[in-house]
């Protein structure tokens, strides 16, 4: 497989409200850009995939069942193993 190279910052802005677009997925990885409303809460799940989120505007607080919150803010990255349980909770204004 030839390497892709994406640049998050120069994609067309989702729409804010639960939208999500796909930019790489396989057996083993997931890669997705979101674009949630502030307030916005996920459910505690897993995925069977390990997972990157990287923040590229506003903050989303991450929940784990067996550790502290954490807080991921614009410019940070989190990758999440495969089978791991988390839930999230998007911060901030939609201006």
């Amino acid at each position: 497989m030839a390497a892709e190279f994406i640049d998050v910052l120069e994609m067309e802005e989702l729409d804010i409200g639960h939208s999500k677009k796909v930019l790489f997925t396989s057996d083993h990885f997931h890669t997705w850009v979101h674009g949630d409303y502030p307030g916005t809460k996920g459910p505690m799940h897993k995925h069977t995939a390990d997972q990157q989120f990287y923040c590229v505007k506003g903050q989303c607080t991450f929940h784990f069942p067996d550790a502290p919150s954490r807080a991921l803010n614009s410019g940070m990255l989190v990758t999440i193993p495969a089978s791991s349980f988390t839930s999230s909770t998007i911060q901030g204004t939609n201006t």
